[in-house]
């Protein structure tokens, strides 16, 4: 019974561990799929932004203000998984 038990708890501890690994590099990629986005977005409406029309301008500034904030979420997901293992 407890051989059982052990072997369980050897296997289990590095199952978990890799599994976090893993789960932070997925959501690190979907995060970096969205800042990805949102600079193709910045990319689009650059010309824009120095128009006379307010709303061009913080959509410009929305989009950046959103692409470094997914990047940033990207790149600690990524360094979280590097600590991991």
């Amino acid at each position: 019974m407890q051989a059982a038990a052990a072997a369980r708890a050897g296997m289990a501890s590095p199952l978990k561990t890799a599994s976090k690994a893993l789960w932070h590099e997925l959501t690190g990629s979907f995060f970096a799929l969205f800042a990805a986005s949102f600079t193709i977005a910045i990319w689009q409406t650059r010309a824009n932004a120095t128009s006379a029309v307010p709303a061009d301008r913080y959509r410009f500034l929305a989009f950046c203000a959103l692409a470094l904030l997914f990047a940033y979420f990207s790149v600690s997901n990524f360094l979280r998984a590097k600590r991991r293992n």
